[in-house]
């Protein structure tokens, strides 16, 4: 089954949104980010340089399974976020 090439940008470009944003509402909110917002930075530019890596490859598995990776990582980050924002 053929995977269509435009699959791979837009899953770069979710990762990439999701980041940015989070990071426009941290300096919107002149709040301080903290060693877990640093953390899921660093994940992304993992992202970023893995992913980057396998798409000549043409690895749709590989670049499956990075970008299940990160989304992980985002979910739990957003549910702690969440919890920590619903107890103030």
């Amino acid at each position: 089954m053929a995977v269509h090439p435009w699959r791979h940008i837009e899953q770069i470009f979710d990762a990439s949104s999701k980041v940015e944003n989070l990071f426009k509402t941290l300096l919107q909110d002149e709040i301080e980010s903290t060693s877990k917002e640093t953390a899921l930075l660093l994940q992304y530019a993992e992202f970023v340089r893995d992913y980057l890596h396998l798409l000549p490859q043409n690895d749709s598995a590989g670049m499956d399974r990075i970008y299940q990776t990160f989304n992980t990582a985002w979910q739990k980050r957003m549910a702690l976020a969440w919890k920590i924002l619903m107890s103030q």
